[in-house]
């Protein structure tokens, strides 16, 4: 994974890096003088400006619809040219240490909540005008609480004849691994 620069203790507007953790350009932070409490910091490129006011424009149709549990919460941004960020809660990675679902409460969890709670995050997404075909598998996560959770979404067109790589299957085949479906 590249990094852009950004290294443990850099502190940029009061947000304190801790680490890089993972698709070149994302950290986890604390604010300044609050370790304990961990963000996501998504530092975009300066030739990165329309795809930075495209994501900007996601979060602000889904703070005005009222949020939803299975999105990032936008907690702040800057829009400065030569440091676009944003700065997101909950912390979600694929490294087990943050905020993941643990397998004990994902094999206890009833099929059919899941699936409720999936077709909801699914629902809100579309009707803040996120296109299904954007919701691909590398940005579905299980959070605490078997909350299904979406990160890294955009409004951008697929190319022409691109069939996006997310499928429903994937996710229940994901979920039936570590909780067999056994009659819904």
């Amino acid at each position: 994974m590249k990094e852009y620069g950004l290294k443990p203790d850099d502190n940029i507007d009061g947000w304190v890096i801790d680490k890089h953790i993972g698709n070149g350009c994302v950290y986890s932070c604390h604010k300044e003088g609050y370790p304990e409490k961990k963000y996501a910091f998504k530092l975009r490129e300066p030739q990165m400006e329309a795809y930075f006011h495209r994501e900007l424009a996601i979060f602000d149709r889904i703070e005005k619809a009222g949020w939803h549990p299975s999105f990032q919460k936008l907690i702040d941004h800057c829009d400065d040219p030569e440091r676009f960020y944003f700065v997101f809660s909950p912390l979600v990675t694929r490294d087990q240490n943050f905020y993941m679902a643990s397998h004990e409460e994902l094999s206890t969890t009833n099929p059919r909540i899941f699936l409720n709670r999936f077709m909801s995050a699914i629902e809100f997404g579309l009707s803040v005008n996120i296109p299904l075909r954007n919701f691909r598998k590398e940005h579905f996560f299980i959070i605490e609480g078997a909350i299904p959770f979406f990160i890294g979404l955009s409004d951008e067109a697929a190319p022409e004849g691109v069939i996006p790589d997310f499928t429903f299957r994937y996710i229940f085949q994901s979920f039936n691994r570590i909780n067999p479906i056994r009659s819904l």
